[in-house]
């Protein structure tokens, strides 16, 4: 549909009713939009239509909408780089899936497991930079992963701005490194190995 009519060449309103021909040409078929003063004094007689005139019909102009600006989904990177600089206990969880993600995409290595502060920490390496990431192995059960899982796909769809403006980012619905027992030995099958598995 065209912006314009296009005999008088004004720009068309929002809604307004407008006619349109459909013409025949050399190169296939040609649509002519036409505002209603425009049709009624040089189409809307037949005999005065052009030979290569095929068909009307009327509708109304719909002004194209604004694009909504696109959201910015967050690559697993980004996401665990801007967890981490935040230190929340609560987000343990989601780094820990991210960082399986990312040694899943041979983006980070696992560098070392270490015991400190009671808790389990793993060390990644970054393949290409280099840089370090230490995170705490929350020790997530088998029933808790799909939960942290959906809470990570939810931080990458919308980032944790959003989620916490809708209250969705609770302390309930995501795994806490406090959560972990400190005294626990190192477990025979780590959460990281299980969510490969």
């Amino acid at each position: 549909m065209s912006r314009a009519c296009r005999s008088c060449a004004r720009a068309f309103e929002d809604g307004e009713p407008l006619d349109t021909a459909l013409l025949r040409g050399p190169e296939g078929y040609q649509r002519v939009d036409l505002c209603a003063e425009c049709w009624a004094k040089e189409w809307a007689d037949p005999s005065r239509r052009p030979e290569n005139f095929v068909s009307h019909w009327k509708s109304r102009y719909r002004a194209p909408r604004p694009e909504a600006e696109p959201i910015r989904k967050e690559t697993a990177e980004e996401l665990l780089r801007h967890l981490i600089e935040r230190g929340e206990a609560r987000m343990a969880g989601a780094c820990f899936i991210l960082c399986v993600m990312l040694e899943r995409k041979k983006i980070l290595r696992m560098k070392a497991r270490t015991r400190a502060e009671g808790r389990l920490w793993l060390h990644y390496e970054h393949a290409r930079t280099g840089e370090s990431f230490s995170v705490p192995d929350p020790e997530l059960k088998l029933n808790e992963l799909d939960v942290v899982q959906r809470q990570v796909g939810a931080l990458l769809e919308r980032g944790p701005e959003a989620l916490e403006r809708e209250g969705a980012l609770g302390s309930d619905n995501a795994a806490s490194a406090d959560q972990a027992p400190s005294d626990k030995p190192f477990p025979e099958q780590t959460a990281r190995e299980r969510a490969d598995s």
